[in-house]
């Protein structure tokens, strides 16, 4: 029917021991886990920064020598944005040329 199983003090002990052995390694796992997510986020958010600092900085060095020229709207993004439209223009005649639209 039931079998009934019984710890003596030394096996309880053990696996008290193992239970809270494993229960605190699965809390330093998650606590090591958040501190690392933080730091990746931390990473990220500084990459973007730097990103859209170089992005500014060669806007505002574009937007200097076209004012020089004489031209007031001229920035980096017209430039890629149009360097950009340029190439899918090429890539969508190479593509209508070979017929894989």
């Amino acid at each position: 029917m039931f079998s009934v199983w019984y710890l003596n003090k030394e096996q309880l002990d053990s696996l008290l021991d193992e239970l809270f052995r494993k229960l605190g390694n699965a809390l330093d796992a998650g606590s090591r886990g958040a501190t690392q997510g933080v730091f990746l986020v931390a990473n990220i958010i500084a990459s973007l920064v730097a990103v859209t600092s170089c992005v500014a900085m060669i806007n505002a060095i574009v937007n200097w020598c076209a004012v020089l020229v004489g031209q007031d709207e001229i920035t980096f993004q017209v430039w890629f944005g149009f360097i950009l439209w340029l190439y899918l223009v090429i890539q969508f005649c190479i593509c209508a040329r070979t017929n894989h639209i």
